[in-house]
């Protein structure tokens, strides 16, 4: 088989989450697998709220019951890994891939499922990173059985990379080292300015903070935090699913003395490429992050964290307590401010020059982040992991 009739194959993605619209590295990853193959399913937990299943050409969502999840899971940590294999293939239909990739935990267990009843090549890409002291050893069995069959895993950074090799024990040549981050620098945000249809005004700075509005996003804690910052600056608050109101309430709601200087956006987008107008005229953007709620892999997110580098690629200066390389990066190359939580936001506001570091934010993300820096070389290993025989492949 010719690498023409590998190009008209399809590539099966298990992602639970589902939300590759909103997730930079994963909606360019499948944007460079349409390139190579001739379609790309995704299987995901259905939703009823949040999370929207964009229109793209050459993909195809599968919608699975969020009790048929459940009842996966609950036989891999239940039974181990040669249950819930046996298990999954007899779930999923028997369709012919020339890929699988699974998304963290489950998705790797599922994929390297089907690799194995099928004899399909099985790559994965991860996000998320259980720990084997912060589960249990039978826990983890199961991922390092999955992990043997794997050609290829993605991972964020250095660090993140060490930690999945130890904690998987996938070797060291199939790491491949990807920024969770997307492909260019963002278009500029024209006239139309969330802030301006809010009615910021034009004389207040604006820090924003986007994405997840829980505890461990320390929202709650900015939000106290604002009585020391300077006069000038206000909060402006947006859930990346547009639930931003909702969201609030289970973190205690704003206090009815901060009111006049906190905006709350329910505006929803559709895919992370669409920020320009709620990310033109913000002054900061803030990326926290509670490690006492969700443990080592938060404390190690490094180039994990798609909410630094979405600021960085839209030129907004960052405030963060991002681990890894971040507090290095922050002063080196003068793009932000690295607090350990954010209590202290006041005294960083101060003199905040949004002009000197805009463009060192843009650059940073052209020479280090950029997905399209990335690309050629994750082609060609996908291309490879599908069909590592290349002498062979050619000779139809």
């Amino acid at each position: 088989m010719g690498l023409d009739s590998m190009a008209r194959q399809r590539v099966l993605i298990i992602h639970e989450e589902g939300n590759a619209a909103n997730n930079p590295s994963l909606r360019c990853i499948i944007h460079s697998l349409l390139s190579i193959f001739s379609g790309v399913d995704i299987l995901v937990r259905a939703r009823d709220v949040g999370i929207t299943y964009p229109d793209w050409p050459g993909v195809n969502w599968i919608l699975q019951r969020p009790v048929a999840w459940q009842l996966k899971k609950a036989v891999f940590i239940g039974l181990g890994f040669k249950p819930g294999a046996f298990f999954v293939t007899r779930f999923f239909s028997r369709t012919r891939y020339a890929l699988l990739i699974g998304v963290d935990r489950q998705g790797l267990l599922e994929a390297a499922a089907l690799s194995r009843a099928s004899r399909t090549p099985c790559c994965m890409v991860s996000f998320e990173i259980e720990y084997a002291n912060e589960t249990s050893r039978r826990y983890k069995s199961s991922e390092r059985l999955a992990a043997a069959e794997l050609r290829l895993a993605i991972v964020q950074d250095e660090v993140r990379a060490a930690d999945l090799i130890a904690e998987n024990g996938i070797q060291q040549d199939s790491i491949f080292i990807l920024p969770l981050a997307s492909r260019g620098l963002a278009k500029p945000g024209g006239a139309k300015r969330l802030r301006d249809s809010m009615g910021i005004p034009r004389d207040r700075k604006v820090a924003i903070s986007i994405g997840s509005i829980e505890d461990w996003s320390m929202v709650d804690r900015i939000i106290k935090s604002i009585s020391s910052w300077p006069d000038d600056w206000v909060l402006l608050l947006h859930d990346r699913y547009g639930n931003t109101s909702k969201s609030l309430q289970s973190i205690g709601g704003i206090p009815s003395g901060l009111l006049e200087r906190i905006f709350v956006s329910n505006d929803a987008v559709e895919d992370v490429d669409s920020l320009d107008h709620i990310l033109a005229g913000i002054d900061c953007g803030l990326a926290f992050y509670d490690s006492k709620i969700l443990g080592l892999n938060i404390e190690h997110v490094g180039r994990s964290s798609g909410k630094v580098s979405t600021y960085l690629r839209y030129g907004v200066p960052v405030i963060t307590n991002a681990g890894g390389q971040w507090p290095d990066d922050m002063e080196r190359h003068r793009i932000g401010n690295w607090l350990e939580n954010p209590d202290s936001l006041g005294e960083a506001l101060e003199g905040w020059d949004f002009a000197l570091m805009s463009g060192n934010c843009r650059q940073f993300f052209s020479n280090v982040l950029d997905y399209g820096i990335y690309e050629p070389a994750l082609l060609d290993r996908l291309e490879k992991a599908a069909y590592p025989n290349q002498e062979a492949a050619n000779v139809t």
